[in-house]
C-alpha cells in the first residue's frame, strides 16, 4: 500500500548542532512520524539511485557550517519535502519503508 509522507517541521539540537525534520506518514488507517537527519536522506538517496539508478531524484545539496539559521532550515524543509515525495515514488518501497521506519502488518 502506497505511502504518503511528508517533511513537516525541523527542531534544532543544540547539543549536537544539527537538525533534525520530522516527517509525518500516512497508509491507510496507519499514521506515524520519524525524525530524521539530512544525512539519512542522503543515504537513502544513494540506496535508491544504486538499486534503479537515474529514476531517483537527486537530493539538494547541502552546506556545512551554517549553525542554527531558521529560514535556511525552513527552506531545506521544504525542499526536502517535495524531494522526499518524488524519491519515494521512485525508489524501491524497500529503501523507503525503512527510512520511513514503516511498522509492519
Amino acid at each position: 500500500m502506497a505511502v504518503a509522507c511528508s517533511v513537516d517541521s525541523f527542531r534544532w539540537i543544540q547539543e549536537e548542532n544539527h537538525a533534525v525534520y520530522k516527517v509525518v506518514c500516512r497508509a491507510a488507517d496507519e499514521q506515524w512520524s520519524v525524525e530524521r537527519r539530512h544525512s539519512e536522506f542522503a543515504l537513502l538517496a544513494r540506496n535508491a539511485r544504486e538499486r534503479v539508478g537515474g529514476g531517483v531524484p537527486a537530493l539538494p545539496r547541502t552546506r556545512r557550517g551554517w549553525g542554527f539559521d531558521p529560514d535556511m532550515l525552513e527552506r531545506r524543509r521544504a525542499t526536502l519535502d517535495a524531494w522526499l515525495k518524488a524519491a519515494a515514488a521512485a525508489a524501491p518501497r524497500q529503501e523507503v519503508d525503512r527510512f520511513l521506519a514503516r511498522p509492519r502488518r
